[in-house]
């Protein structure tokens, strides 16, 4: 059910130019224009805490490093 969410979520991207309003990428993107940096973290946060804690590894810097280059990728 996640693939299919992104991939639509990515599709709807592709073939409309348009982000959803929902989606993190456009909120972040609409935070950092306003240059409200206190949503902008509010958004980081709320993306790190859907991330499961399986994949989570508070040890090592670059996994962070990793999650931040996706959203920037986006």
């Amino acid at each position: 059910m996640e693939v299919k969410s992104s991939l639509l979520k990515h599709l709807l991207y592709d073939y409309t130019q348009e982000i959803a309003p929902n989606y993190i990428a456009h909120q972040l993107r609409e935070a950092f224009e306003k240059q409200d940096f206190e949503l902008f973290k509010e958004k980081i946060n709320v993306l790190f805490s859907r991330i499961p804690n399986q994949l989570f590894d508070a040890r090592q810097e670059k996994y962070y490093h990793a999650v931040i280059f996706i959203i920037f990728s986006c």
